[in-house]
């Protein structure tokens, strides 16, 4: 089985520029949030030419390690006598590099014997890179050089060569993944010409997102402009957030339940006395959903990934449970998005509801504001946080809870204002102190969650037998 890679480090750079200055330029603005650069033809030639130190700059002054990108395909002696001079001196900083498939088995089989050969065995031993079908050709452009088949048959066709010839990697189109890997599922794909959705394809003609292309079985992607383009650093974020979110299970209603019983937050088959005085056999205590910071984590998780696309900017909670509901969101929406610049606040209490504070105002002036809740009761809380994020001049996307427990969910979703989601919904019955069943049962009332012990203190004053009987003790 395929070792888990760290997100980042699936990330190959296509280096498709003119000089050191400028590959510098580019390197440097990632600041080691990508894996590798691939240094093909254009800068290598560069090199060649000019003596600029490209490969000795990668190498001594970066942390990433190179795809070598010449796509050999002559003789099998000259494509073994490469790869011979890439195990000796790429210390052992070179990902892999490229064979084409054209150049025929032998060439292929030669270049992985004299890795083994030069290099030995190792996790940093240079991969043997097969590349089967250049991403721009489509199958007009494979009849006009009478290649028989359709792009995915060549593919396929090509992909059995190098697995019989030993191939570790194998380059291809994201659309051929799947077949490719069920002729070796243990080959490294490679996924060229990765392109954020909506991007301008240029000549690229075969073409996918990064989350595509690792949900399709890629072990790396490769990308060029949509790297380049504006902020490299945050674009490099982008394209990891978004390998973090396909890779992330989402999680069902049976799950979200067992965290909760994981917890022991949920009560069931008791009595107990609620925020506004009705009566009930079910509770969730709210405090015990802290407890675990793993498994708030887990269900702060499943917000941040159903929000991800929503184009959050700022997450607020109420004081005091929604601030760390708030926090944890915010961590994995950064992580599923890459934009490091999402932020978390919270509002206080005031005797008017809610209100921003600490600088607050400014942070959601003008931005999409997610607000989240711990437990939803009545949802006051989280309308009035709705209200204090409105009065800052933000714009409320969405209120998320880890859980409604509100006895009219309706009343809750009219009362907060915008749209409602909560991880789990729990349906509690919601009856007046005067109309209790419990009460009528002489079922004890809990007095060590909810408001138990107020009611008791209460009903004593002016009863103090059905007092005693449901459980009272002075």
């Amino acid at each position: 089985m395929k070792k888990e890679m760290n997100p980042k480090k699936r990330i190959i750079f296509a280096a498709d520029v003119g000089s050191l200055v400028e590959l510098k330029q580019y390197l440097d603005a990632f600041g080691g949030e990508i894996g590798a650069v691939k240094l093909g033809m254009e800068v290598l030639t560069h090199q060649l030419l000019t003596g600029e130190p490209i490969v000795p700059y990668v190498l001594e002054s970066t942390p990433y390690k190179i795809m070598w990108d010449l796509k050999y395909g002559d003789i099998p002696a000259t494509v073994a006598g490469a790869a011979k001079e890439i195990a000796k001196y790429g210390q052992g900083r070179i990902l892999g590099f490229t064979v084409h498939c054209s150049a025929g088995k032998r060439a292929l089989e030669d270049a992985v014997k004299a890795v083994k050969e030069n290099f030995g065995a190792g996790s940093d031993a240079p991969m043997v890179i097969a590349v089967t079908l250049l991403t721009s050709l489509d199958r007009s452009d494979l009849e006009a050089m009478g290649i028989q088949g359709a792009p995915e048959e060549v593919v396929i066709r090509w992909a059995q060569l190098a697995a019989d010839a030993g191939v570790q990697a194998i380059v291809c189109s994201p659309k051929e993944t799947a077949k490719v890997l069920a002729i070796n599922p243990a080959f490294m794909v490679i996924s060229p010409g990765i392109r954020f959705a909506g991007s301008d394809l240029g000549t690229q003609k075969r073409v996918t997102t990064p989350g595509e292309a690792v949900a399709n079985g890629a072990s790396y992607i490769v990308m060029g402009s949509d790297l380049r383009k504006g902020n490299p650093l945050m674009n490099a974020r982008r394209a990891a957030g978004e390998i973090v979110a396909v890779k992330y299970k989402p999680l069902i209603k049976e799950d979200i339940a067992a965290i909760f019983g994981n917890m022991r937050a949920i009560y069931d088959d008791n009595h107990f006395v609620y925020t506004k005085g009705g009566h009930g056999k079910a509770y969730v205590n709210k405090d015990d959903i802290y407890v675990d910071p793993d498994q708030l984590s887990l269900l702060c998780k499943e917000i941040a990934y159903q929000a991800r696309d929503w184009g959050i900017n700022v997450v607020c909670g109420p004081t005091v449970g929604g601030v760390l509901v708030a926090n944890r969101v915010t961590e994995w929406l950064r992580r599923f998005t890459g934009d490091v610049s999402i932020m978390a606040v919270f509002a206080d209490e005031s005797p008017d509801g809610r209100v921003l504070k600490r600088g607050y105002p400014s942070r959601v002036l003008g931005r999409r504001v997610l607000v989240v809740e711990d437990v939803l009761n009545t949802g006051g809380s989280a309308a009035a946080t709705v209200k204090a994020v409105q009065a800052a001049g933000g714009e409320v996307v969405s209120c998320f809870a880890l859980c409604n427990r509100s006895a009219d969910k309706k009343a809750t979703t009219e009362l907060i204002g915008v749209t409602l989601d909560a991880l789990l919904e729990v349906d509690m019955d919601n009856f007046p102190a005067d109309a209790c069943p419990y009460c009528e049962q002489g079922r004890p009332i809990n007095q060590e969650l909810g408001h138990g012990i107020k009611f008791l203190k209460e009903m004593a004053k002016s009863d103090l037998e059905k007092a005693t009987r449901l459980g009272w003790r002075a």
